[in-house]
């Protein structure tokens, strides 16, 4: 693969600043945005990603260091996580086979099944959910819906070429359908395991698809706000990736900030559970469904779970709270954190 040239890198850099940077004084906005950035990745080797989307160019250096950035998710992952255990979680089919009890939903492995099985799942099931054994940000998923079984045996091999994961399609829970009832809108919670085997739940995100869209990913244009852990209720706006903001949702015009989660005890204890499950993996953002009568569904586990969710939403940095948690399992291991 052909590197960029440091000119095609400028370049780039240039049209980030001028497509996302809105909302800075005009004069010189450009070069002084640039010069603090290449400071900035001089000192601590910050992607523009990052410098962007958590609006560094707003902000202090003392609060700029508050955030989980590439580098300290990297850190909090190679600390917290067995990598070899990893692999579980990103494998789609082998995690529904650990944590089947937690899903809530049929689903069937096209890689390490039958067509006989296929069939009678299709029987069952003749809408259902197709995503791909590996992958991130909802690439690649989709509703499948066969109508005609004379096409069966064309269905089976395409599946089987990509590798796809099938499940039954969920039915949500009708307060979180009239945000956006083209998607399945779910939590993502992100829980660490403490050395004393206490389960802390660090941050939550409710996320929302727009309207037409399957995925409520927020990569794919959804939309994210945050929860309060203790009450269930969202107390920030929703924002998306281009870091516009939302008091109601923008299609359906259901308010978002003052919701308050439906189930919200029993889906923290179903989290709390299930982090126990491989305790080799201790940092994970759970992505939970709640069913239309309150079935709390785990869609997948993240092991190298995105912070951008969880700090775009309310601007603040949360590495000031995976500090002492760090230090604290180095400790366990008789190393130091970094």
């Amino acid at each position: 693969m052909n590197q960029l040239s440091v000119k095609q890198r400028y370049e780039r850099i240039i049209d980030m600043i001028n497509q996302n940077v809105t909302d800075y004084p005009k004069k010189r906005k450009t070069i002084r945005i640039l010069t603090d950035f290449l400071l900035e990745k001089i000192r601590y080797k910050t992607k523009m990603s990052d410098y962007i989307q958590y609006e560094y160019y707003k902000k202090p250096n003392y609060l700029r260091r508050e955030f989980i950035d590439e580098n300290r998710r990297e850190i909090i992952h190679r600390i917290m996580n067995d990598p070899k255990d990893c692999e579980l979680f990103n494998n789609k089919a082998e995690f529904n086979r650990v944590f089947t009890k937690y899903l809530g939903r049929d689903w069937f492995d096209t890689q390490n099944d039958t067509f006989e099985n296929f069939r009678l799942f299709v029987e069952k099931h003749k809408k259902f959910f197709v995503k791909p054994a590996e992958g991130w940000f909802g690439i690649g998923a989709g509703i499948c819906n066969v109508e005609d079984d004379s096409s069966l045996d064309q269905v089976w091999r395409e599946l089987q070429e990509k590798k796809a994961l099938l499940e039954e399609c969920i039915t949500q829970h009708h307060e979180l359908s009239e945000f956006n009832p083209t998607s399945v809108n779910t939590l993502r919670i992100v829980t660490v395991l403490c050395p004393d085997n206490n389960v802390k739940i660090m941050t939550a995100d409710l996320r929302l698809g727009r309207k037409g869209k399957v995925a409520d990913n927020f990569h794919h244009n959804g939309i994210a706000s945050l929860i309060d852990v203790d009450t269930g209720i969202i107390y920030t706006m929703g924002i998306d990736k281009n870091r516009r903001r939302y008091i109601l949702h923008p299609d359906s015009k259901k308010q978002i900030i003052g919701f308050c989660i439906p189930f919200w005890k029993q889906i923290k204890e179903t989290v709390r559970e299930a982090a126990l499950i491989i305790p080799t993996v201790r940092y994970v953002g759970w992505d939970i469904a709640l069913g239309e009568n309150g079935e709390v569904m785990i869609v997948e586990g993240n092991c190298m779970a995105d912070p951008d969710v969880t700090q775009m939403p309310d601007g603040k940095g949360k590495w000031p709270m995976y500090v002492p948690i760090l230090k604290a399992v180095e400790k366990s291991r008789g190393g130091k954190s970094k």
